[in-house]
C-alpha cells in the first residue's frame, strides 16, 4: 500500500465527487500529480496542478528529523518566492499552478490533519514508563501546526482570497505550548475564512479555545453516496466479520500493545469457532498491514481468516460492504461501513472517533483503545451481535437522512461564501 492512507484519499475523493457532482468547477493542487491521477480516477474531469510549494528533497522521507528539515527549508522557500508571486514575476515550473490560483475564488485546505494536538490514547502508563514520550508528541505535532499555518499563512497573504479549511478534525490542544495555542488562534481567527469541522467533539474544542468562525458538516466520506465498484450479487450474504486494526506508534506500552493484539486474537477464535465466522483484514495503511499480520499468525484457525490490501478505495469500500460487521480501530473503516448501513465495534484511539459516534448514536458500542482486553471487547461484541438487527434499522434511518442534510449545509456553506 505504497500511497498512503485509504481514509485520506477516500476523504479527498469524497469531498472532490460532491462538488464535481453540483457543478463546482475545481482544480487540485498536489505534491506528486502523477500518483494523483493514479489514485483519483475520477481526476480526468478535473485540472490537476503540482504543488505550490517547492518539494526539493521530500520523495521517501525515512526519518522525522530529515522529514522537519525538508519541510522548514521548502517553506522557505516558498516564503521568499511570496513577494516575486505578488508581484507577477515567472517562478520557473510553478507558473501553471500561480495562474491558476489568481483566478479561484475560494481555495479550500483539505488536510485531515491541519491543526491536530497530542491523541487522546496516548498512555498514561507509557509516560511514566517514558517521559521523553510526551515531549516527543509536544515537538512533533506542535512542528505539524506551525508546518501547516504557515503555509496557510503565505497562501492567504499571496494571493488574497477567501479560505476554507477541512472538512477535517481539529485539537485537542491541551498540554501544547502557550505560543502554539496562540498562534493557532489568532491564524484561525484572522486569515481563516470559514473552518468546516467534520464532528462536534472538534468544534466543541475549537469553541472552548475561542474559534466561531467554524460550521459542522460531516465527514466527506459519510455524505458521498457514489461508488464505483458496484456490488456484487454475494455481497448481499453478509457472509464476513471485517476487522481494520491499527498500529500506532507512541501511543501504547509493550504490554498495553500485547494486550490489545491478544484481545482481538481470542475473540476472532472466539467467533469462528462459536459462530463459524469468515475473517477479513482491511487494513487502511501500510501500519496497519503489520498490525493484521500480527494478529492473524496468533489465531488458531488462521485458515478462516484473510487479509485483502488494495488502494484501490472503491475495492477497499466494496470490501466492507460484503462484511455482516466491523471491528474497527480506524476512523475511515468506519465511515465506510455506517455508511452502507453496517454495524461497527469501534475502538477509540481519538477524539474525531467519539465525535462521529456521537453524530450516528452509537458512542455506547466503543471502547478506548487503553482498556482493550479480551473481556471488555469480547462484552462489546456480544452487545453489537445482540443488538444487530436494532442497530442496522437504526443506521438505514438516521444515516440518509444524516447525509442529505449534512451534504446541503456544506455545499451551502462553500457557495455562500463565494458570494460574499
Amino acid at each position: 500500500m505504497p500511497k498512503g492512507n485509504i481514509g485520506t484519499v477516500a476523504a479527498q475523493r469524497a469531498l472532490y465527487r460532491i462538488l464535481i457532482e453540483n457543478g463546482i468547477d475545481l482544480s487540485v493542487s498536489t505534491s506528486d500529480s502523477e500518483i494523483f491521477k493514479l489514485i483519483h480516477p475520477e481526476s480526468k474531469d478535473m485540472k490537476v496542478y503540482r504543488s505550490l510549494t517547492p518539494s526539493i528533497g521530500t520523495r521517501n522521507i525515512c526519518s522525522h528529523l530529515r522529514w522537519v528539515i525538508l519541510t522548514a527549508f521548502n517553506l522557505t522557500l516558498l516564503t521568499f518566492m511570496a513577494p516575486l508571486i505578488q508581484i507577477g514575476l515567472k517562478i520557473p515550473s510553478r507558473t501553471d499552478v500561480i495562474d491558476r490560483m489568481r483566478k479561484c475564488d475560494i481555495f479550500i485546505d483539505l488536510n485531515l490533519e491541519l491543526i491536530r494536538g497530542i491523541p487522546i490514547s496516548v498512555s498514561s502508563a507509557l509516560i511514566k514508563q517514558k517521559p521523553r514520550v510526551l515531549v516527543i508528541h509536544k515537538l512533533f505535532w506542535s512542528f505539524r501546526i506551525l508546518q501547516n499555518l504557515w503555509f496557510l499563512l503565505i497562501v492567504k497573504g499571496t494571493f488574497k482570497k477567501k479560505l476554507i479549511v477541512g472538512p477535517a478534525s481539529f485539537g485537542p490542544f491541551n498540554g501544547l505550548p502557550i505560543i502554539i495555542k496562540r498562534i493557532t488562534k489568532l491564524i484561525l481567527t484572522r486569515f481563516v475564512n470559514l473552518i468546516l469541522v467534520r464532528e462536534p467533539y472538534s468544534a466543541k474544542l475549537l469553541h472552548e479555545f475561542g474559534i466561531k468562525n467554524y460550521q459542522i458538516v460531516a465527514d466527506a466520506v459519510l455524505i458521498d453516496k457514489s461508488s464505483y465498484y458496484p456490488s456484487t450479487p454475494l455481497q448481499s450474504l453478509k457472509q464476513a466479520i471485517g476487522i481494520a486494526p491499527a498500529m500506532l506508534r507512541y501511543t501504547l506500552t509493550e504490554e498495553e500493545i500485547e494486550e490489545y493484539i491478544m484481545a482481538h486474537v481470542k475473540c476472532l477464535n472466539d467467533l469462528i469457532t462459536q459462530y463459524g465466522e469468515e475473517i477479513v483484514f482491511l487494513p487502511s495503511s501500510s501500519d496497519d498491514i503489520a498490525m493484521c499480520q500480527m494478529i492473524m499468525a496468533r489465531m488458531k484457525n488462521s485458515y478462516r481468516a484473510k487479509i485483502i490490501i488494495t488502494d484501490n478505495v472503491d475495492k477497499y469500500e466494496s470490501s466492507i460492504r460484503s462484511l455482516k460487521l466491523l471491528l474497527t480501530t480506524r476512523m475511515h473503516p468506519s465511515v465506510i461501513a455506517i455508511k452502507n448501513f453496517i454495524p461497527i465495534i469501534p475502538i477509540i484511539y481519538d477524539h474525531k472517533q467519539i465525535g462521529f459516534l456521537s453524530q450516528i448514536g452509537l458512542k455506547d458500542f466503543s471502547m478506548p483503545i487503553n482498556k482493550t482486553s479480551y473481556n471488555n471487547l469480547k462484552l462489546k461484541i456480544n452487545e453489537v451481535i445482540q443488538n444487530y438487527v436494532k442497530i442496522e434499522e437504526a443506521l438505514k434511518s438516521t444515516v440518509p437522512r444524516l447525509q442529505e442534510r449534512q451534504k446541503a449545509k456544506l455545499l451551502y456553506s462553500i457557495l455562500n461564501l463565494t458570494r460574499k
